[in-house]
């Protein structure tokens, strides 16, 4: 009692999966943070960093456990890391969601800047990215309301290159062993949010987002 607590390996498996290669693992690890946080886990380590590099060298995604492949192309479960770092530093606040599956981590920086990492995580429906109303709620009471949100996301049609590979037939790395049609997939983007409005003291957010998917969303501390 009263001594921290590690965990020392997680996943979204302890074997292969065929969700350890795309986005849904993303949205498992924000879920998992979220957990951690709740909990009070001093420490957390995702296994592992890259796919077991003694197996499977005919694939380029096989299920295996890593943030990236054996041939180095970050999975959607990478950008779970980046947005997550994004939160650091921060004072967490409180963040009111409207129905599950839908888990959200908020956090304002030392600038005035607040943070909210959304992740739909649905572990009744791993394979569905079939589109979910969700509503946030934040307290905004003293708070201007000259804003300028903005969004991230990472689904199946953004930052998840195994969506691609997939399209592609799913060649055999001696076919295609740099795989570049994809590395474009990979990457995310920051986009304005419109989707929004205030209700009295609240800042409220009513977003259309895919089942298994995280959503990072932005409002700078300062407007110019």
């Amino acid at each position: 009692k009263g001594k921290p607590i590690y965990v020392t390996e997680y996943n979204a498996d302890s074997m292969s999966s065929p969700y350890l290669d795309t986005h849904t693992c993303a949205a498992l690890n924000v879920k998992a943070a979220r957990e951690f946080l709740d909990k009070k886990i001093a420490g957390a380590y995702f296994y592992s960093l890259v796919d077991q590099l003694y197996q499977q060298r005919e694939d380029h995604f096989h299920g295996d456990l890593g943030i990236f492949t054996n041939r180095g192309i970050p999975k959607a479960v990478f950008h779970s890391f980046t947005l997550l770092n994004q939160l650091k530093g921060g004072k967490r606040l409180n963040v009111s969601r409207s129905n599950d599956p839908l888990d959200a981590i908020a956090a304002i920086q030392e600038d005035g800047t607040i943070k909210i990492l959304v992740t739909t995580f649905a572990e009744a429906n791993l394979d569905s990215s079939e589109k979910s109303s969700v509503r946030l709620e934040l307290p905004w009471g003293g708070r201007s309301k000259n804003i300028s949100p903005s969004i991230t996301i990472v689904d199946k049609n953004h930052g998840d290159p195994y969506t691609k590979f997939a399209e592609m037939g799913k060649p055999k790395a001696k076919d295609n062993p740099e795989l570049k049609e994809v590395l474009p997939y990979c990457e995310i983007k920051e986009v304005p949010l419109k989707d929004y409005r205030f209700d009295g003291d609240k800042l409220v957010f009513e977003l259309k987002l895919q089942l298994n998917s995280l959503a990072m969303i932005t409002i700078p501390g300062k407007t110019k």
